[in-house]
């Protein structure tokens, strides 16, 4: 069974939608999707930052006895070059925790590249730019808290040897290298790195409480200035969202196809 972990249903929702998978169980606020025209596959959302997706991973193995852990989800770029949609296959998994100005390479923690079967990546790829996609291998460091100002990408891009930041695939590539199950992580950029994220996104989602549409109306009805900002931001969630639906259906065809 391929089980896909991500924190937020917007983030597969085309995914979810073109392979008709529909809510089965809750934990809280975490959300288990099973599927009659994929009996073999599940997928978690609302295994935000570190301890949300510990707990929904270890409590997904627990149900479902997974063959494969999927990591899957948004990403902010950290190095120039990258565009919303882009998609990397993270060959590389660093963590750090803690307040920001404790970061640094010394004290940051890594696991094992996961790609055991480097040449079902490296076809990976090959399909994904077929299909229109760019595609690459390359490093994610996992951050506790959503980082929204182009400068301090920037300085996490000099930094580390990655070039994306997300909040959750080194915890969720740990909790299923503990139980020895094969696992790997795929995002999509949503911010490049010249993008500084508007304000109430970050209190959005650092707020487990507070996470509504209720936020963003009180921010834009006191900055009316940044709607064409947001609008645009709003497309870049469709494109990246897009990206992601594509390449998370070419993973679990090839998956099949590896397997049988």
């Amino acid at each position: 069974m391929l089980a896909i972990v991500t924190a937020f249903k917007d983030e597969v929702k085309d995914y979810i939608s073109s392979r008709n998978f529909r809510v089965k169980r809750r934990e809280g606020s975490v959300r288990y999707y099973e599927s009659k025209s994929m009996p073999d596959a599940v997928v978690v959302d609302g295994a935000i930052g570190k301890r949300r997706a510990v707990d929904a991973a270890r409590k997904l193995i627990d149900m479902y006895s997974p063959d494969f852990i999927l990591s899957a989800g948004f990403a902010g770029g950290v190095q120039q070059g990258l565009r919303a949609g882009d998609v990397i296959l993270c060959d590389r998994l660093m963590a750090v925790e803690g307040p920001a100005m404790f970061w640094e390479m010394d004290s940051a923690k890594e696991r094992p590249a996961p790609m055991g079967r480097r040449p079902f990546f490296d076809n990976l790829i090959q399909e994904a730019k077929q299909n229109g996609n760019e595609c690459r291998l390359s490093g994610c460091l996992s951050v506790p808290d959503l980082v929204q100002s182009s400068s301090m990408k920037s300085w996490i891009g000099a930094t580390f040897p990655v070039s994306i930041i997300d909040m959750e695939s080194y915890w969720v590539n740990e909790v299923a290298a503990e139980r020895d199950i094969p696992h790997a992580a795929i995002r999509t950029i949503l911010d490049p790195v010249e993008q500084t994220l508007p304000a109430f996104v970050g209190g959005a989602v650092n707020d487990e409480r507070n996470r509504s549409w209720e936020r963003a109306i009180r921010y834009l009805v006191s900055r009316p200035t940044e709607v064409p900002r947001l609008m645009h931001l709003a497309s870049q969630v469709r494109v990246a969202r897009a990206s992601l639906g594509e390449m998370l259906t070419t993973f679990d065809i090839s998956l099949s196809g590896a397997s049988s």
